[in-house]
């Protein structure tokens, strides 16, 4: 499955419990997100396995402890902690408004420098978010503020930046190394 076939709702950051549940933090609207949700998506080695939600209990907006059908032990989920959680982009009732984790899997191209990549991440700090771009050779973190981020194409899924000199220097330079 294409990766800009799935939205990232989080990741599974612990295991909870003897009943081989897990702890799954995501953005402020994971509980509108997961509700109702028959099948969500584990990322192992680069694919996405899916899994089936048996009982979910909503801790907060961006919280869940969820215990997935078939596995009735922490023993079965010791992989789990650590990997992002998807649905099916389809699937994914939208609000009017994009979150930044909805920009992971667009394509990112500097107009002053030429660099280009993919968005693999997003860095949430609550006053300066920041977008993980790797370009195959290094990946980069790139201010989520007007001045750099030109231009979002939503439709065809490219983010234009335009990366002040100091920044596109020290990514040009971790790219020679």
């Amino acid at each position: 499955m294409e990766p800009e076939k799935l939205h990232s709702i989080g990741r599974i950051t612990k295991l909870h419990g003897i009943k081989g549940a897990v702890i799954l933090r995501g953005s402020g609207e994971l509980s509108s997100l997961l509700k109702g949700q028959k099948v969500v998506f584990v990322e192992f080695d680069g694919y996405p396995v899916p899994f089936f939600p048996e009982e979910t209990e909503f801790l907060s907006d961006d919280t869940a402890i969820v215990r997935f059908r078939d596995i009735g032990s922490p023993v079965k989920n010791e992989e789990l902690p650590g990997r992002e959680v998807f649905l099916l982009r389809q699937k994914v009732r939208r609000k009017k408004e994009l979150t930044f984790h909805d920009l992971i899997g667009y394509a990112f191209v500097d107009k002053r420098t030429g660099q280009t990549g993919n968005v693999t991440g997003v860095v949430d700090y609550e006053m300066n978010p920041l977008l993980q771009v790797n370009n195959g050779n290094v990946e980069f973190l790139v201010p989520f503020a007007e001045p750099v981020i030109q231009r979002i194409d939503h439709k065809n899924r490219i983010i234009e930046a335009d990366l002040p000199e100091g920044l596109a220097d020290i990514n040009e330079n971790a790219q020679d190394e």
